[in-house]
């Protein structure tokens, strides 16, 4: 911050006055010669003296400095003071011209109001005026062309005043120097200004346009040279760079792809355009890289001229030969007048994807090539991919013969392993006929250490039609992966034993699996059976939730022993996973048979052979509409016990015989009567 001296009384007081007669305030010092530049800080003190007879609370009011419709503000410090009878107080003014303020002198009134306790009021004012200095300053964009040899162009200038007041600038140029050979130059006189003598007024801009003839023999190369803008006895100076090329033949062909059906006929089209500087002529039209059996064409192959920057467009024809291999694109060129391009054909497939569903257990999703299934799966889930192989020749050929496709090597395949698996089938499909379609199907299950991860399945297909064309369709599609937090899967559980007899020990192998995504502790591994009183437990397990860890898998094999009193049957036996102790995550039941001790191959067959005549026995039973017959009761457990006669040796089986026989008499006896009477 910086202080000016009052150097000499420039400014009087202008006004004082007093709203009571025994109070009133005056200036004793008045700032004189305050001035700065733009963006520059300033300070100066006034003295003010209490003439009045009692004490006052003095304020000041901020400054506004105005000049026309320019403005800033200056403020005092302090702003509010109290000032005793007959005291006087130092005060500043201080004030930050804003930076580009215009230039010129600003006046302001500082207004002094006083207080007294009982309201009366005091005021003076005076008049403050700073000086802004002035600061011009003009910047200029610098300008690059690139010319031919012997051409012309044009360029804009554009010129910002960044100071504070108006500015006339003159603008000149220097000759452009090669910049590699300083010998070679562009004269000045080459670049020509429309205006060189430009206002450019505060806070604005203005522009000239300048014209850059590159004389025909300059040499190629790259010229530099300075502009200068000349104002308020300143400077300002950019670069102008001029880039001279020889003229150029240039000619751009347009990439031509083409897909379409092994022999048919196709249409399409090229464009050329001449990207250089010269004209183009006796142009033609031409291939390589293809043999005769493509044959290529284009309409109205005639020489021609193409001028700098025109275009031209050909119709090709041609036809996608019949023992084509789709599998392929056939790559070649197009010429012409010496210039290349790229033609691109590929016979499109006659065999291709229909209606593939994807299904994670019983959950379906349509998908198409590249499509990701919406469904996530979870490890253990079953995943079944189904849809059909077709045929789509459908009559589109130009000699409308359609043939089937045969000899098809199908396969569908996981791009990444998916866990410890892969996928990799192959599925047999001798032949497709035309505008037909063969379904199908493979199955197979997310592996329990299948890590959570996008996975992506391909199929994949290609067969060889009668004309010798390859035909070869590629789909892929892909599904996510995800665990629960909590999850823990029995991933084997099986009986050492289906069926026990005189040895009434069987063992329960067990094991878990952890595809959830936390590490679960105090899991608890169980096998029981309520009916064959048996029940054992391993408890505490911990299990980590890394599929690679050792501790993700848990085993325990179970050894239990039946009693003599448990009859001869089948039992459940039900395997149970918990975490935390009591928290059921999966179960798995299985099937024993208990038979009776010293029971031979033959009685076994015997007894199956009793229980199913006595199935059919209550099936006739419940067909029979006579009155059903008065069996005696049956004592003991017919299902633990099974019988040792025989059906057709049993009373129910002739008490059923003599009632079959019984209906038979009394329905012939009624055949006999109703004949006689129509006799």
């Amino acid at each position: 911050m910086n202080k000016f001296v009052f150097t000499g009384l420039i400014l009087f007081l202008v006004s004082m006055t007093s709203a009571l007669a025994v109070d009133s305030l005056s200036i004793i010092q008045t700032p004189v010669g305050l001035n700065a530049d733009p963006g520059a800080s300033l300070t100066a003190t006034f003295t003010l003296n209490n003439t009045g007879d009692t004490a006052l609370d003095i304020s000041v009011a901020p400054i506004t400095m105005k000049l026309n419709s320019y403005a800033f503000v200056a403020s005092a410090t302090p702003t509010v003071l109290s000032l005793g009878s007959g005291l006087a107080e130092f005060v500043d003014i201080a004030a930050i011209v804003p930076a580009n303020q215009h230039a010129g002198v600003y006046s302001g009134i500082v207004n002094v109001t006083g207080t007294n306790s009982s309201g009366g009021k005091a005021y003076t004012s005076f008049t403050l005026q700073i000086q802004v200095n002035e600061n011009p300053s003009i910047s200029m964009n610098s300008i690059s062309k690139t010319l031919l040899q012997g051409q012309s162009g044009t360029a804009t200038l554009a010129l910002t005043n960044n100071g504070n007041k108006d500015s006339t600038v003159i603008l000149s140029l220097t000759n452009l120097y090669h910049t590699a050979d300083s010998t070679k130059v562009i004269a000045g006189s080459n670049v020509v200004f429309a205006q060189n003598n430009l206002n450019v007024k505060y806070a604005s801009s203005n522009s000239t346009t300048v014209t850059i003839n590159v004389p025909s023999g300059q040499t190629a190369g790259t010229y530099a040279g300075n502009i200068t803008a000349t104002y308020n006895s300143k400077t300002a100076v950019s670069t102008l760079t001029v880039v001279v090329q020889e003229p150029l033949d240039q000619l751009t062909i347009d990439t031509v792809s083409v897909e379409e059906t092994p022999g048919q006929q196709f249409s399409n089209t090229i464009k050329v355009t001449n990207t250089g500087t010269n004209t183009l002529s006796n142009l033609t039209v031409g291939f390589s890289g293809f043999g005769t059996e493509y044959n290529l064409s284009v309409t109205d192959n005639t020489a021609f001229s193409l001028a700098a920057g025109a275009e031209k467009t050909f119709t090709l024809k041609g036809i996608v030969p019949d023992d084509v291999n789709t599998k392929d694109t056939k790559s070649g060129t197009i010429v012409v007048g010496g210039f290349s391009g790229t033609l691109n054909i590929l016979g499109e497939s006659q065999l291709d994807f229909d209606s593939v569903d994807f299904y994670i257990g019983s959950r379906r999703t349509r998908v198409d090539d590249g499509e990701r299934v919406s469904t996530e799966a979870k490890p253990g889930d079953k995943i079944r991919i189904k849809g059909y192989l077709e045929n789509t020749f459908n009559g589109r050929r130009d000699d409308d013969e359609d043939v089937a496709i045969e000899n098809i090597d199908f396969t569908i395949q996981s791009t990444d392993d998916i866990g410890d698996d892969s996928i990799d089938e192959e599925i047999d499909i001798d032949s497709v006929d035309p505008d037909d379609k063969e379904s199908f199907e493979i199955e197979f299950t997310i592996p329990y250490d299948a890590d959570e991860d996008t996975y992506e399945i391909e199929l994949e297909a290609e067969g060889e039609d009668e004309n010798g064309a390859l035909h070869y369709v590629l789909w892929s599609m892909s599904f996510d992966v995800e665990r629960d937090t909590h999850e823990l899967k029995i991933s084997e559980a099986v009986l050492s034993k289906e069926t026990i007899d005189c040895d009434r020990s069987f063992d329960v192998a067990t094991e878990i699996i952890n595809i959830g995504t936390s590490i679960e502790r105090n899991v608890v591994i169980e096998a029981t059976s309520s009916a064959l009183k048996v029940s054992d437990k391993v408890t505490g397990l911990r299990m980590s939730d890394d599929p690679d860890d050792d501790d993700n898998v848990q085993t325990k094999t179970f050894h239990f022993i039946v009693a003599d009193t448990v009859r001869p049957g089948t039992y459940n036996v039900v395997v149970n996973a918990y975490r935390e102790a009591n928290t059921l995550e999966d179960t798995v039941t299985l099937k024993l048979v208990v038979e009776k001790c010293g029971t031979t191959e033959e009685e076994t067959e015997e007894q199956t052979t009793e229980k199913e005549e006595e199935e059919e026995q209550e099936q006739e039973e419940v067909v029979v509409t006579e009155p059903p017959l008065i069996q005696p009761p049956v004592t003991g457990t017919v299902v633990t016990q099974p019988k040792t006669d025989k059906f057709t040796e049993s009373t129910t089986y002739m008490l059923m015989l003599g009632v079959i026989i019984v209906l038979l008499v009394a329905v012939l006896i009624v055949a006999g009567a109703s004949l006689a009477k129509k006799k």
